[in-house]
């Protein structure tokens, strides 16, 4: 059954990391352009105009060490990879409400109970926001007063669903998913996948199961050192990102599908 809203999440996936992956392209450009842009400057000696914006670069650019920027973007890959997570979530609420919004219809589907308790936390923050989004507490109130026995029309804060998640790590997922019903989540649905064999260079169910959690930790750890500026900040190369970049739209690929086959 198609499945709108999440192949939307998938896509805006996508979307993002194609951004990285072209600021890691211009970022490379732009490095050796500088490192050849004294060189330049005897070719274009007789273009003033050329050789004035090729000055300006090297004055305005310091480019010796490609690690910083490729840092910086790595985190941005890991924080698309975690709203995809969030948003995927939140989707999967929507996506099951637009089937059916009675209330044992959802109660069936374990979202009652969790819709009471996650919009209790949405409810908390009335007096200071913590969360990172905008939230509209009467909405909020006026929804749950949909939610009792025998109520043909329950709305769902799916919203709610998504705050304060934990890093998207197999942890993190784990728990993700318990929000929406799924106690235990069989990570094979994800080591099964052909795709994922294919980036991680593994065979069979288990060895990439194994390899996609190994992944997401390392991937949590080097991101809190660049952040928090820890004491074991690695180098990341370009190859580290192409990787990660692969890596996640693979992993958001088998989930989206994962959570496609159980509506």
């Amino acid at each position: 059954m198609p499945a709108p809203l999440m192949a939307e999440c998938q896509a805006r996936l996508k979307a993002d990391l194609e951004e990285v992956n072209a600021s890691i392209d211009f970022a490379t450009a732009a490095f050796k352009a500088y490192a050849s842009a004294g060189q330049l400057l005897g070719w274009v000696s007789s273009q003033p105009e050329l050789r004035a914006v090729i000055q300006e670069f090297r004055s305005a650019t310091r480019l010796n060490d490609l690690s910083f920027i490729y840092q910086s973007l790595y985190v941005q890959a890991w924080s698309a990879f975690e709203l995809f997570v969030r948003t995927l979530i939140v989707s999967y609420v929507d996506e099951v409400s637009s089937r059916a919004t009675d209330f044992k219809s959802l109660d069936k589907a374990k979202l009652i109970e969790r819709n009471i308790y996650h919009s209790g936390v949405a409810l908390q923050q009335i007096f200071e926001n913590r969360s990172n989004v905008s939230i509209d507490f009467f909405q909020v109130a006026q929804n749950i007063g949909t939610a009792y026995p025998d109520s043909k029309k329950v709305l769902l804060n799916s919203f709610s669903f998504g705050m304060f998640l934990k890093a998207p790590t197999a942890l993190g997922i784990e728990e993700a998913l318990k929000r929406i019903g799924f106690k235990q989540f069989d990570w094979d649905k994800v080591g099964g996948s052909t795709i994922i064999q294919e980036v991680f260079q593994t065979k069979g169910s288990r060895e990439t199961t194994k390899q996609v959690k190994e992944f997401l930790a390392s991937c949590e750890k080097i991101r809190n050192n660049i952040v928090h500026r820890g004491e074991s900040i690695q180098p990341v190369a370009e190859t580290d990102l192409r990787y990660g970049i692969s890596a996640y739209e693979a992993i958001g690929g088998a989930l989206t599908e994962y959570l496609r086959s159980t509506l």
